[in-house]
């Protein structure tokens, strides 16, 4: 048996792993230039910048051991507890949040830069179409990206998913956010024990020194938007650049140098569906996975490629 993955992202990295130890063919394709999804990282000259997913947190007893695991092996660390006192550790990857999906990659054949454009059944198996024009076969696809762009792919099938099912996938609904990166002339001032979350802003949900968090050398910022700030202004990005920067500016002690803006138009979901997967199609399979199955957190993500992979390593 063999499996595409689209989407290298947590759930498809998981999935893919999983899957491989269990002696199936595996390929990931990801249209990104590097994997992770929206757990991103950049850079600008010196500045590095988590402008994604900041932490993760472990719940369940799978994932805390999975999290103890990448600890053992240097691709997470702990960055600080929760603010209420809770019981839930935020973790980081080390030394960014790209760096832990670079270490989940390995091993994996992983295809990046390639844009899934067409999805088709025949009688064993899917012809994936790659926008180059390549045309790859499998014998089950897993679909990892947000459902809007699941679904795109899938529309023209002839699907044997139960009306009510597809309903429901149509229903779930994605926050978007817009991620502003800040490099500054000396250090934030921000409390230095995880991301600010400014009271009774209404533009910034929070404001993460990176620096302070260890992924950057140099003193610099990522801020997110509130979901309802970004879906005023997802098509106005400079007016919404310009808004947060004003707005950051009031919490902060020192000068910001230069900053940038980019739009996670698929930030998190905000919906969610009550399996850890659908099952679009049983013979041949094609199956979606993601955050909006498992949660809307990165473990989340990484249960939900869990139990696509278990179910389609059992076909």
């Amino acid at each position: 048996m063999n499996v595409i993955i689209i989407g290298a992202g947590m759930s498809g990295l998981i999935a893919g792993h999983i899957l491989q130890e269990r002696g199936i063919n595996v390929m990931l394709l990801d249209k990104g230039r590097g994997v992770g999804g929206r757990m991103a990282t950049r850079r600008m000259e010196d500045a590095v910048f988590d402008h994604g997913a900041q932490f993760l947190t472990a719940r369940s007893d799978w994932f805390i051991n999975v999290v103890d695991t990448w600890i053992s092996q240097g691709a997470v660390a702990p960055w600080f507890a929760t603010h209420d006192g809770g019981p839930h550790i935020r973790y980081r990857g080390v030394p960014s949040m790209n760096a832990l999906a670079k270490h989940l990659a390995r091993g994996l054949d992983v295809r990046l830069s390639t844009t899934v454009v067409s999805i088709g059944c025949f009688d064993s198996g899917w012809n994936i179409s790659i926008e180059d024009g390549t045309v790859l076969t499998a014998d089950a696809c897993l679909i990892t990206a947000p459902i809007p762009q699941a679904l795109a792919l899938a529309k023209n099938l002839d699907l044997d998913v139960h009306p009510d099912e597809l309903e429901s996938l149509q229903r779930l609904e994605y926050d978007p956010c817009m991620a502003v990166m800040c490099t500054l002339a000396s250090a934030s001032g921000l409390p230095p024990d995880g991301p600010f979350r400014p009271a009774g802003s209404s533009c910034i949900a929070l404001v993460a020194d990176n620096a302070a968090k260890g992924v950057s050398p140099v003193p610099c910022l990522t801020i997110h938007s509130t979901p309802e700030f970004a879906r005023m202004h997802i098509e106005e990005p400079e007016e919404a650049h310009r808004i947060m920067v004003d707005e950051a500016a009031r919490y902060i002690k020192s000068e910001i140098v230069h900053s940038v803006i980019h739009r996670w138009r698929f930030a998190q979901p905000s919906t969610q569906h009550p399996a850890p997967f659908s099952t679009l199609h049983s013979r041949p399979p094609l199956v979606l996975a993601g955050d909006a199955f498992g949660g809307a957190r990165i473990e989340g993500a990484a249960l939900s490629g869990l139990a696509a992979a278990d179910h389609l390593s059992t076909l």
